[in-house]
């Protein structure tokens, strides 16, 4: 996958640098019932370690920027040369509105697509109807609904498993 930036008008991504974990992990408490399941980090310390080891792992990460600001963060981990799953979709809610979020979402699907990967899966969960619509209007189809996949709070949540196909999505 190219490293280099890639850029539409003010907004951009570029590889997530190490410096921004702590403003990703305030992003991603902006609203943590939509980001944060009971096996994943619950601090900034485990956070930045489990961070660092998708790193370690060949997981790509992208940071999104908005007239030069850093306002998002979006993983990729691939599965096979052709299929990978998004790792992490989150803005800062300050940069939402789909002319940042979509954009750059795109940005980084392109770069996906362009290195050879035919699909990209993404799993939701089922009650954050916010991501759902926005993955669907990038292009996405539902391909499976996950009953008590996740433990949240101490309770079993159903996930969506929804999909982007490199001849279907929007560029």
């Amino acid at each position: 996958m190219a490293a280099l930036t890639t850029s539409a008008a003010n907004v951009w991504v570029q590889p997530f640098h190490p410096k921004n974990l702590a403003l990703a992990w305030k992003w991603i408490n902006e609203f943590p019932e939509r980001n944060l399941d009971d096996y994943g980090p619950h601090d900034e310390a485990s956070f930045v370690a489990d961070m660092l080891a998708r790193r370690a792992a060949k997981e790509k990460t992208w940071c999104a920027y908005k007239n030069g600001e850093p306002c998002g963060i979006i993983g990729y981990k691939p599965w096979t040369p052709t299929h990978g799953v998004f790792h992490g979709i989150c803005f800062t809610q300050a940069a939402w509105g789909r002319e940042t979020t979509a954009t750059a979402v795109k940005l980084v699907l392109g770069q996906i697509f362009d290195s050879g990967v035919e699909k990209v899966s993404a799993f939701h969960f089922a009650d954050n109807v916010k991501i759902n619509r926005f993955l669907r209007d990038l292009g996405a189809v539902q391909e499976g609904y996950l009953v008590k996949q996740a433990l949240r709070g101490g309770e079993l949540i159903d996930m969506v498993l929804l999909a982007l196909f490199k001849e279907s999505v929007c560029r």
